[in-house]
């Protein structure tokens, strides 16, 4: 039984994401959202967690207006865990990915909530930062 357990845990956290990519948009098959592609923010410096918030709810891509800051979890899934510097898929539009990327959840830890999640890709861990910080963004939206 316990051996079971163990092998249904391990092949669970094997398939985070399926991805393919049509024109600027990596769709994930497993979990049904779609996500900017490194192509359309190449260019892009990075920002704090407002103006984040703001880029994603302004960013018009594939004819769709109602792209987000994706919440940790989401932004987890697409880590890349056989994959190190960066933690992400080399494919689709993923690559060059060793920075640390904004989620909309903000910090639990604190008080006065001025931290959010985000994670670096480098190794694919979670991790907290001021609000006030300058990060990489990349948007995300249901496909559904």
């Amino acid at each position: 039984m316990r051996t079971i357990f163990w092998m249904v845990l391990i092949f669970s956290t094997l398939v985070w994401a399926e991805l393919t990519k049509t024109n600027d948009i990596v769709d994930d098959n497993i979990t049904k959202l779609q996500w900017q592609d490194n192509e359309t923010i190449s260019d892009f410096s990075t920002i704090d967690w407002e103006a984040s918030l703001a880029y994603c709810e302004a960013l018009e891509l594939g004819g769709n207006l109602n792209w987000r800051l994706p919440n940790i979890k989401e932004l987890t899934s697409i880590v890349d865990r056989d994959t190190f510097n960066p933690a992400m898929s080399n494919v689709f539009g993923f690559a060059d990915t060793n920075f640390i990327y904004w989620s909309a959840s903000t910090y639990y830890e604190t008080t006065d909530h001025t931290y959010a999640w985000g994670i670096s890709f480098g190794a694919g861990g979670q991790n907290s930062a001021s609000k006030s910080n300058s990060n990489n963004v990349r948007c995300v939206r249901d496909s559904e």
